[in-house]
Order: structure tokens, then C-alpha cells, then sequence
């Protein structure tokens, strides 16, 4: 009788320090933004990035462990967390236990253990890192595009460059592409019709990739070329028309002008 009662005294001691540890959980973690599950000597994952604000909750799948943010368990010392967290010990099953939830507010590096039985020493420790929340700027990131935006982050496709099509709302122009310094300009569709026969400029296929024929009535004046920056790209003694080889000209719209007189032809 006297060992039927020690045992019988054993057996409900056990099982209510097993009640409070059981207590001392959490019913579930379904409140939880990310898992982290335990089993055997290991946290999974044992390394994780986690925006801030996100609930974290750890679930046990076996064996009897916890989450031990606070003092370290091989060290006696605090972690030094920006903000300490810790759950009892727990027990768990193949269908997982939760062992708690901690809801993360500052941003940084947090270290933590198993501190039962061993389990640190034996290698059972983690880290999670809290990472602030990035504001989504949509736009244009290459920096070599006329619209580059120098605060987004996340490309839309929208990046327009040297040459592209674009629209400079003349309807009098045709082929508006961006010049060299990001300038939508076309050109006027076909001959200067609003000029007279005696002043005007013609230039032809356009646009050009190799050789521009340039018609002027104007031969006792000079043709000049000018780039879309202003700068003069070639000069020449008018003969009435002309063959100009311009497949070493950069992409973009150019000026051709003859006694104030002007047409625009583009290089492609």
C-alpha cells in the first residue's frame, strides 16, 4: 500500500507539471503571420527575415521545447534583443503544438535558443531578423532613361530612351521621336508646303539611317545641320540637292536650316 501511494503521488505530481506547461501555451497559432516549427535539435527555418509588425509564432512537432529570446541559456546573459520574448517549455505532437506567438515592433537582429535540456549547447538556436515594411515606388529605374525616377523601386516598363517614339502634340509633325537630350520633336510630314517654292528645304527618306537627300531652292546660301542640342553637325555649299551620308550621326532629330528657312529629319 505505502509504494501503491508513492506511485500513485508520482504519477499526479508528473502529470499536473505537465498540465502547466500545457497551460502555459498558447491554444493555437492562427493568429500568426509566420511559423517557425520545432522538432528534434532545430528550429525551421533557424534563419528568417520578417517585416515589422509580423506575427512570428513557433510550433512544436515533437519533443518538449520552447522559443527563449531573453538570457541566453549557454551564456547566463542577456541577448540583447531589441525587444526580449520568451515561452515556457512545451511538449508537442505530430500534429503541432503551438508554443506561442510574440508580435515584433522594432526592427533589428534577434537571437534566440531552446532552453531545456540541453538543446542549445546541443545546437538548438535561431535567429530572426525584423526588416521595416518598403514603400512600393513604381516607375522607371534605369538611370540611363530620359524618365528615370530616382525613388522607385520597381519597375514598370515605362523607361523611354534616345530615339524612342514619343507624341510633341504638333499635329503638323510627323515620326516625334526623343532627341539626344530627351526632347520629344518631329518632323514636318513631307515637303515645307507653308513655304514658298523659292524657300524651301526638302529632306528625304525620312527618317534616314544611311543617306539624306536634301532639296533646296536656296542655292546661294549655305545648308547647315544642327544636332537637338543646337550644336552645327555639318555645313554645306547648297547645290540644289544634295546626298548626305549620315549613318555616323547618333540617333535622334536633326535641323537642317538655309537662310532661316528649316525642316527637321530623323536618324534612326
Amino acid at each position: 500500500m505505502k509504494y501503491s501511494y508513492i506511485l500513485q503521488f508520482t504519477f499526479l505530481t508528473l502529470a499536473a507539471s505537465l498540465s502547466s506547461l500545457t497551460l502555459n501555451a498558447q491554444d493555437d497559432c492562427s493568429d500568426a503571420d509566420i511559423l517557425i516549427y520545432t522538432e528534434g535539435l532545430i528550429f525551421t527555418p533557424d534563419a528568417i527575415e520578417v517585416p515589422v509588425g509580423s506575427v512570428v509564432g513557433w510550433v512544436n512537432t515533437g519533443g518538449t521545447h520552447n522559443a527563449n529570446g531573453d538570457i541566453n541559456t549557454l551564456t547566463s546573459m542577456s541577448f540583447n534583443n531589441p525587444e526580449a520574448f520568451y515561452f515556457d517549455l512545451i511538449s508537442g505532437d505530430e500534429q503541432g503544438v503551438c508554443i506561442g506567438t510574440h508580435t515584433f515592433t522594432i526592427e533589428g537582429l534577434y537571437n534566440y535558443d531552446c532552453s531545456g535540456y540541453g538543446h542549445a549547447g546541443a545546437g538548438m538556436v535561431a535567429t530572426l531578423t525584423v526588416v521595416g515594411v518598403v514603400e512600393v515606388i513604381v516607375g522607371c529605374i534605369d538611370d540611363g532613361a530620359c524618365n528615370f525616377n530616382a525613388e522607385a523601386n520597381q519597375d514598370d516598363g515605362s523607361c523611354q530612351f534616345t530615339g524612342d517614339v514619343c507624341d510633341d502634340g504638333d499635329e503638323l509633325t510627323m515620326n516625334d521621336v526623343l532627341s539626344s537630350d530627351c526632347i520629344c520633336e518631329g518632323v514636318i510630314d513631307g515637303v515645307d508646303e507653308q513655304l514658298t517654292s523659292e524657300t524651301y528645304i526638302s529632306v528625304y527618306p525620312n527618317p534616314v539611317s544611311r543617306v539624306l537627300t536634301i532639296e533646296s531652292a536656296l542655292t546661294d546660301q549655305p545648308v547647315v545641320i544642327f544636332d537637338a542640342s543646337g550644336r552645327i553637325i555639318a555645313q554645306y555649299n547648297n547645290s540644289g540637292k544634295m546626298n548626305i551620308d549620315v549613318s555616323a550621326f547618333e540617333i535622334g532629330v536633326y535641323t537642317v536650316e538655309s537662310a532661316g528657312n528649316i525642316s527637321r529629319f530623323i536618324v534612326e
